[in-house]
């Protein structure tokens, strides 16, 4: 199976709401040969307020490459979709890709009446390169050199695993991110293989239900820990796997009931991991785990018996399985409501397009832009006619302001609303923006190329301003 690398710059660190300003991916085969690649940049999104420091420090990109490179968001998108599938089956690598490229990529194809699972459907797979180097490390501390943290724990910042002088650029970017891969590919071909065929949610939960014990890494406060844990079963809400931390004895759980049962899994450590089959994780076998002292010192015979006398009773498995579906159904009613969740928020609302708009979003890709604006009221969901409605007036304002004016006004009110509000949003607002500004003024005030850049960007930005003051 070949493998897609890549990276992309943002406007900012909204995975809902900036917009993608550069991609580029790289297609190789299974020894990292290379066979194609894709890059592209495109201006920023109509209505989007930058970041400054996502512009400026990050991804270096000018005031003027933001306002006037030729290339639409929404046409980098169908670029970018086209070339992906015409690569056909591959597994998607990036860097912390999980929590942040592969969310934009979604929601930017959501956005964009597009099938959102581009990645991980289809054939195709996902793996997060920061996961996997991670584990290596933990393995084999030799694998890698890396800084070490105020707590002397390891730091896995891209730029500074890989330094280079153009680091956060996407091609920079994605050729670090190959050169991790063919290290973890190089020197563990055992670790290597393991993930190829656990980072799905099939393979994961294959594994987890095959291995009476086996090893899980995860990361938090600043550390990758590894468990040797025997699979309970899978959550009935959320479908993670759960597993029984070995470090505890099962057994002295059985004979409680079902309130005092509830109260001790409540307890730190708790003795549930929770095993998030659908986000890349890395699982091995349990001869990872006894590196661990607390398992070593517990000994390997009593852990395959505290496994077989977990195994060997059902119902104290299924009881468990109810009180975590308990706690987490309790959670979901204590959830304040989110009346002003925005259309880009809702792809995860559990509502699905139906079958009537989803053939519409197929229309609306063939039919010209004339005939696109027609389509703009005709979806039942309406976060469809919103999206519809705003790709209209990003790549055809002349023709949406000319055919369907009310369509036009609208959307000038709905970015307005958005760019000039005061309140704390998911997004960069004006008034966040000259903020930025401002204190970016101060820190450079020695440095004149600095200080003509913001310049530029606060021009682009006062434009924009002014673009939709009287909207």
């Amino acid at each position: 199976m070949n493998y897609v690398i890549f990276d992309l710059e943002a406007s900012g660190a909204s995975t809902s709401f900036d917009s993608v300003l550069e991609i580029y991916a790289k297609l190789v085969d299974d020894e990292f040969n290379e066979l194609d690649e894709f890059h592209g940049r495109a201006r920023l999104t109509e209505g989007v307020i930058p970041n400054l420091t996502a512009v400026m420090e990050v991804c270096k990109i000018s005031a003027d490459t933001l306002r006037n490179t030729n290339t639409s968001n929404f046409q980098l998108l169908l670029d970018a979709e086209k070339k992906f599938q015409s690569w056909g089956k591959v597994i998607f690598f990036g860097y912390n890709s999980t929590n942040y490229d592969i969310e934009v990529i979604r929601k930017w194809l959501f956005k964009s009446l597009k099938k959102p699972y581009l990645t991980n459907t289809n054939g195709n797979k996902q793996g997060d390169i920061l996961n996997i180097i991670r584990s290596a490390k933990l393995i084999d501390d030799k694998i890698i050199k890396t800084k070490m943290s105020e707590k002397n724990n390891p730091v896995f910042k891209l730029d500074t695993l890989i330094p280079r002088e153009d680091s956060h650029g996407a091609r920079s970017d994605t050729i670090a991110c190959e050169s991790l891969l063919k290290l973890v590919y190089k020197k563990n071909k055992m670790l290597w293989n393991n993930y190829l065929n656990t980072l799905n949610r099939e393979g994961a939960e294959n594994f987890i239900k095959k291995e009476k014990i086996f090893c899980n890494h995860e990361w938090f406060y600043g550390r990758l820990r590894a468990y040797a844990v025997s699979f309970i079963g899978f959550h009935k809400i959320y479908r993670w796997g759960l597993a029984w931390d070995l470090a505890n004895a099962p057994e002295d759980y059985f004979k409680l009931n079902k309130k005092d049962l509830a109260i001790k899994l409540k307890k730190t450590p708790r003795p549930i991991r929770t095993i998030r089959t659908n986000k890349s994780i890395v699982l091995l076998h349990k001869e990872y785990a006894m590196e661990n002292e607390i398992y070593k010192k517990i000994g390997t015979k009593t852990l395959i018996d505290r496994a077989d006398a977990l195994q060997t009773n059902d119902d104290f498995k299924n009881l468990v399985l109810d009180i975590i579906e308990e706690q987490a159904q309790e959670k979901i009613s204590l959830k304040e409501d989110k009346p002003n969740l925005q259309p880009e928020e809702t792809i995860y609302d559990g509502k699905f397009a139906d079958k009537k708009d989803e053939i519409l979003m197929e229309k609306f890709h063939y039919s010209d832009w004339e005939n696109k604006i027609k389509i703009i009221g005709s979806f039942n969901d309406n976060k469809y006619n919103f999206f519809a409605a705003h790709i209209c007036h990003a790549e055809r304002p002349d023709l949406l302001q000319s055919t369907a004016e009310t369509i036009y006004k609208n959307v000038r009110r709905d970015i307005a609303k958005r760019i000039f509000s005061t309140k704390n949003e998911n997004w960069t607002t004006v008034g966040d923006f000259m903020k930025q500004i401002d204190d970016a003024r101060a820190k450079y005030e020695n440095d004149s190329k600095k200080l003509a850049l913001l310049e530029d960007y606060n021009t682009l930005v006062m434009d924009i301003q002014k673009k939709y003051e009287v909207a």
